[in-house]
C-alpha cells in the first residue's frame, strides 16, 4: 500500500490506496483502454465462483465483491505450474502474471489468457461441505442463516455494494441542498419517542439512543440544515420482517422546514431525487446482483430498477390526513380502526397496496395524527388542538412506514405539559433550547434498512443490514 499525504499542490491528484487492483477496476481499466489485449495484470487476489473443465482447457470465474461480473480465467489442462486438481470453489487465490485477451465478440469483452510465467496460487483453503455450490438454487433465508459465507454469494455482495452506493446519493444530495452532515451520540439520557423500548448502558444507566432528533435540534438551530446517519437502538421484541433491535437512520433537521407541507415536499422529493439518481448510474448494472446466480424469490436487475422508477413519478405518490385514512378504512376495510387508534400494518398496507390502486401501489404520506399516540416534541396543530403536525411515509410491498417526522413544538408551556413529570428532568435541557433563541423548524427520520428493502426488493429487514439483531435472537458474534 502507498498512502501519500496531500500538500496544497497535490491537493487535485488521484493516488490509488491499495497495491493491487479490484476486479471492478480492471474492467474499468480495459474499458478506457488503460489495459489492452497482450497487457500482463502483475497481481490480483480473488476467490473462486466456479470451475468448469473441458478436454483441453478449464475455465475459471473469479470474483471479489467489487462487481456482479465474474473475471474469467483461461488455464491449458497440460499445465503442471497451475495446481488444477487442487482448485475448488470459495477458494481465495492470488492470481499473478495473466494476460488480457480481448474477447469482443462474447458477453464479457476480456478474459485472462495463461503466459508461461502465470501462477496461481491458493491463499485461503475451503471446508469439504462449502455449500455454495455453482448449480444450487439457494434461498435467501437459508444464506441469512451462514453469516460467515452469504458474502461470498453474489446477492449479497451485490446488496452491500448497494447500501453502499445508496447512502453515498443520499449524502450527495443533501449536501447539494446545503445540508451539513453531523454525528449526533449514541450515549444519551433520553427516551426520545418516549415508548420506554431503550437499551440500558450501566454504570450510568444511560440509553442507547432510539433517534438522535433531539441533539440535531440544537444543531440545526444554529446551522439551519443538517441531517445524520447513524445507528439507532430500540429493545422493542417485535420480530417480524419489518423490525430490528439495531437499525440506521437518516435523520434531517432544519429551520427551513417550519410548515408541515414544506416537509412533505420534502421527504417526497428527496426520495424521488433519490430513485432518479440510482437510474442514473452508469455502472448500476455492476452493482446489481447477477440475473443469472439469484436465489429463489429474488427480484432481478430489470424489476429493481422498476420499482426505482415507480417511486420517481410523482404521480404515484398520495398526500392524506389521519382523518381521511380513518374513513376511508371505515368504508373499506374489514376491520376499520376508531379515530385515534394507531393505524395497523394491514391498515397501511391496504392504502399503499390496495385502496390507491396504481398497478404496482402507492407512496402514501399520512399527516396530522392524534397528539395522544404520538411523541412529545409534535407540534400542536393550530386548527385543531386534538391533532399535531406530522406525517408517516407508507410504502407499498410490505414495508408499511418508512420514514416519520414533524414541526417541532417550540411552545414551552404546551411542550412541558406534553412532556409530563416523568420525563421533565432528563429533558430540562431540550425545554430551555426554546429559550435561547429558538427557531421553528421541522425534521423527519427515515428507516434506511426498510427503504433498502423496498428499493432492492427484499422481504424481510434482516438481509438489509450486514449483520441484523433482533431482541429474540441471541448474538453469537
Amino acid at each position: 500500500m502507498f498512502l501519500k499525504s496531500f500538500s496544497r499542490s497535490s491537493i487535485s491528484r488521484y493516488h490509488s490506496l491499495t497495491r493491487l487492483p479490484t476486479i471492478n477496476q480492471l474492467f474499468k481499466d480495459v474499458s478506457i483502454k488503460k489495459y489492452k489485449g497482450n497487457d500482463i495484470i502483475p497481481e490480483l487476489n480473488c476467490f473462486i465462483q466456479s470451475i468448469k473443465t473441458l478436454k483441453n482447457v478449464t475455465f475459471l470465474d473469479v470474483y471479489d465483491g467489487t462487481t456482479s461480473k465474474p473475471l474469467k480465467l483461461v488455464i491449458n489442462n497440460n499445465n503442471e505450474a497451475i495446481p488444477l486438481t487442487d482448485l475448488k470453489m470459495g477458494q481465495s487465490l492470488s492470481i499473478c502474471n495473466w494476460k488480457i485477451k480481448e474477447t469482443p465478440s462474447r458477453l464479457q469483452e476480456f478474459e485472462l489468457s495463461q503466459t508461461e510465467n502465470s501462477k496461481i496460487t491458493i491463499l485461503g483453503e475451503i471446508s469439504i461441505d462449502y455449500p455454495l455450490q455453482k448449480k444450487q438454487k439457494l434461498t435467501v433465508p437459508y444464506l441469512r442463516s451462514i453469516p460467515l459465507l452469504k458474502y461470498k454469494s453474489n446477492y449479497f455482495a451485490s446488496l452491500i455494494r448497494f447500501r453502499s452506493l445508496l447512502q453515498t446519493q443520499l449524502i450527495k444530495l443533501l449536501t447539494k441542498q446545503d445540508f451539513i452532515m453531523c454525528n449526533p451520540p449514541i450515549l444519551t439520557s433520553n427516551d426520545t419517542e418516549g415508548n420506554n423500548e431503550t437499551f440500558k448502558t450501566i454504570p450510568k444507566n444511560l440509553n442507547l439512543t432510539v433517534s438522535t432528533q433531539l441533539h440535531l435540534e440544537i444543531l440545526a438551530q444554529n446551522l439551519k440544515n443538517v441531517f445524520t446517519i447513524t445507528p439507532c437502538f430500540r429493545a422493542e421484541m417485535s420480530d417480524t420482517g419489518r423490525h430490528l433491535a439495531e437499525f440506521w437512520m437518516l435523520e434531517l433537521e432544519s429551520t427551513n422546514l417550519s410548515k408541515l407541507q414544506d416537509l412533505l415536499d420534502c421527504v417526497k422529493y428527496l426520495m424521488i431525487d433519490t430513485a432518479d439518481s440510482l437510474l442514473a448510474q452508469e455502472s448500476i448494472d455492476d452493482i446489481l446482483p447477477n440475473d443469472t446466480q439469484l436465489p429463489s424469490a429474488t427480484l432481478n436487475k430489470e424489476e429493481i430498477k422498476e420499482r426505482w422508477r415507480h417511486l420517481s413519478n410523482p404521480e404515484n405518490w398520495k398526500q392524506i390526513t389521519y382523518t381521511e385514512a380513518v374513513n376511508i378504512l371505515q368504508e373499506n376495510h374489514p376491520s376499520p380502526p376508531t379515530w385515534g387508534e394507531s393505524l395497523s400494518s394491514e391498515h397501511e398496507k391496504f392504502l399503499a397496496e390496495t385502496y390507491f390502486n396504481s398497478e404496482k401501489g402507492a407512496f402514501v404520506l399520512i399527516s396530522q395524527y392524534p397528539k395522544n399516540i404520538k411523541p412529545f416534541y409534535m407540534k400542536h396543530n393550530l386548527e385543531n388542538d386534538k391533532v399535531v403536525d406530522c406525517f408517516d411515509m407508507i410504502f407499498p410491498g410490505g414495508m408499511g412506514e418508512v420514514a416519520g417526522g414533524s414541526i417541532r413544538e417550540v411552545d414551552i408551556d404546551t411542550l412541558q405539559k406534553a412532556i409530563g413529570i416523568d420525563q421533565s428532568t432528563d429533558l430540562d435541557w431540550y425545554v430551555e433550547l426554546r429559550k435561547l433563541g429558538s427557531l421553528p423548524r421541522g425534521g423527519f427520520g427515515i428507516g434506511l434498512e426498510r427503504l433498502i428493502a423496498y428499493l432492492f426488493g427484499l422481504q424481510n429487514v434482516k438481509d438489509a443490514i450486514p449483520f441484523f439483531r433482533v431482541m429474540k435472537d441471541k448474538v453469537s458474534f
